[in-house]
């Protein structure tokens, strides 16, 4: 038996809004099948079954506002309820049958699972409804448990979280816990952001979808880091002496049609071309508002676009349990990418060691030579153009790497240099 908790997706929010609720009491589910969406702040979700079993003490409707945390459901290999459960099915379901319209607080609900009647009906019901607190029949009893204590993960010393997504433990060193701890104490906001410009020319492409885009290249270029040189980001906090490691890298994307911003999952892809098709393919049943449970699972990080807008600048927030997000805006000859990090969860110098290699691994994708023409090269040291060091008999600039990144020399800083 396992009780299924509402997930906290965004730091920022203590309770979601259930839009869809597509399971009832006493229904056997399989492992994976969707139980209900939820929305955030941030975008939709849909939370699927952790395991085979019967649908048990189901404390949630369409239109609900639930607590992040809180037990929406119980899943038992018992095909009967326990007596307890059948107890609150008996005398609250014709009751809470009738309110489908309404908004239920928390208390609210568990008068009426204790079996008693509001004495009004509206819109919002709440402990208020059935009278005096005197009137509630051990209301302190029904309020005194763990699941109605909510938890603020943004800050230290919360309880630990357990992924949907397959994770193992990692433990923390002790300079990193009296990191975690110090952030804590000092500030309410653990993230940082970092950005880097891609200066690039044409790209060459087998969709028009793509010819002026790099979400593609981004998705598929940091997937591939993250299963290789920096596993360490595809991880989250789960508490000040832990990290859960997941064991899959998921990349997801954020679609926003103007009233509903939704994370999609990619699925699973092998090659670039597998991946653009599975874009463009959600992109499509998104638009004719068709997804499938499968696009809404959940990812290990994000990808936010704004290229096709004006802005040149953006600080995206980190999504859910997870270490970084992504953000794509526009730029002179080229994108700027911005990425936000948890400070719990990695260092500033090694997330830009992650900028830093999927910008080389993005310019691999574009045509060399557009892209020499589309940027201005100068002397580092001096300033002298490409075209004047050549015309004092120089064949161009000297490549050099000085520790702190890349850089271009004409012939004379370079010997004094």
């Amino acid at each position: 038996m396992i009780d299924v908790l509402i997930p906290r997706e965004n730091a920022n929010d203590d309770s979601v809004l259930i839009t869809e609720v597509k399971v009832s009491s006493g229904a056997f589910v399989e492992k994976g099948t969707p139980l209900f969406e939820f929305e955030t702040s941030k975008a939709t979700f849909e939370l699927e079954a952790p395991l085979s079993g019967y649908i048990w003490n189901l404390q949630i409707l369409s239109g609900q506002i639930a607590k992040v945390d809180s037990v929406v459901c119980t899943i038992s290999d018992s095909p009967t309820a326990e007596p307890s459960q059948a107890y609150v099915s008996e005398k609250s379901t014709s009751v809470i049958a009738n309110l489908t319209d309404s908004h239920l607080s928390d208390a609210a609900r568990k008068l009426l699972e204790s079996g008693q009647q509001p004495r009004e009906v509206s819109k919002w019901i709440s402990s208020a409804s059935f009278g005096e607190i005197g009137e509630g029949a051990n209301v302190a009893r029904f309020l005194k448990n763990e699941n109605d204590v909510v938890t603020d993960r943004s800050r230290s010393k919360s309880m630990p979280f357990k992924s949907l997504i397959p994770y193992s433990l990692i433990e923390v060193d002790r300079r990193k816990r009296l990191e975690i701890s110090a952030l804590s104490a000092s500030s309410t906001y653990l993230n940082s952001t970092l950005g880097i410009h891609i200066k690039i020319g044409s790209r060459r492409v087998d969709s028009a979808m793509f010819g002026n885009s790099i979400l593609d290249l981004v998705l598929y270029e940091s997937y591939n880091l993250l299963r290789s040189l920096f596993f360490d980001l595809n991880r989250y906090y789960f508490d000040d002496n832990h990290l859960g490691e997941f064991k899959e890298v998921r990349p997801g994307y954020a679609l926003d049609n103007g009233s509903n911003l939704t994370v999609l999952n990619v699925g699973v892809f092998s090659t670039l071309r597998e991946l653009e098709d599975n874009i463009i393919a959600q992109i499509t049943r998104y638009e004719e508002k068709k997804l499938l449970g499968s696009d809404l699972t959940p990812t290990t990080f994000t990808v936010t676009d704004l290229s096709s807008t004006d802005v040149d600048f953006m600080l995206p927030l980190v999504n859910g349990h997870q270490t970084f997000i992504l953000g794509i805006v526009r730029a002179d000859f080229g994108f700027k990418v911005y990425g936000t990090f948890d400070h719990r969860v990695t260092e500033g110098r090694r997330f830009a060691e992650f900028l830093g290699e999927l910008r080389r691994r993005i310019l691999l994708f574009f045509d060399e030579d557009a892209h020499r023409a589309s940027i201005k090269l100068n002397c580092f040291a001096c300033e002298k153009s490409l075209q004047e060091e050549k015309s004092l008999g120089n064949r161009g600039f000297i490549k050099i790497d000085d520790g702190s990144g890349t850089k271009l020399l004409c012939r004379n800083c370079f010997d004094g240099y």
